[in-house]
């Protein structure tokens, strides 16, 4: 070990937590890749950016 770094530990907190839980935590799965995972994010994707798009044109002015 390089002068007690631990890749693991960061901020003082121990990181022990799998991907895959990670991963089905947001509704994917670990063990397929294409299919179901690519359009969940395509799904996730679209839906914050079209509610970003919203919130910034209804709600945000600006000032000059």
């Amino acid at each position: 070990m390089r002068s007690g770094f631990d890749p693991r530990i960061q901020y003082g907190v121990e990181l022990d937590v799998p991907a895959a839980t990670i991963l089905s935590t947001f509704g994917l799965r670990a063990q397929s890749f294409w299919w179901p995972n690519i359009t969940l994010l395509g799904i996730f994707f679209v839906t914050f950016t079209a509610s970003s798009f919203i919130v910034l044109h209804f709600f945000v002015r600006e000032r000059r």
